[in-house]
């Protein structure tokens, strides 16, 4: 397969609510050194202490990023969240251009 593949898994609890978090990640080199991309589903769980009902929300999303140069980078990334039979819809887009000081 290839990459890198995360896990992770988080529990909060406070005097109002409680919320469960499992979150799975891959990413990987599609071109080396070149283009990159990340595929992730995240779930998490809500309750409040004043309601029975708990609510749970997930996010699926990718990301691509793409090295123009070696101080140029662009990428975008996407996400959809359902909740409550809802469902939204998340493009982001960005350029970072690095700067590098000399050496002494």
């Amino acid at each position: 397969m290839g990459g890198g593949l995360s896990v992770s898994y988080n529990i909060n609890t406070s005097n109002y609510l409680g919320s469960n978090s499992l979150s799975v990640r891959h990413s990987r080199a599609l071109i080396v050194d070149k283009l990159f991309a990340d595929f992730y589903y995240r779930n998490l769980k809500y309750t409040y202490s004043n309601n029975d009902h708990a609510s749970v929300q997930n996010y699926y999303g990718a990301s691509f990023s793409y090295n123009i140069t070696r101080k140029l980078m662009f990428s975008v990334s996407g996400e959809l969240s359902d909740f409550n039979h809802e469902n939204n819809y998340r493009i982001y887009t960005k350029i970072v251009k690095r700067f590098y000081a000399k050496r002494k």
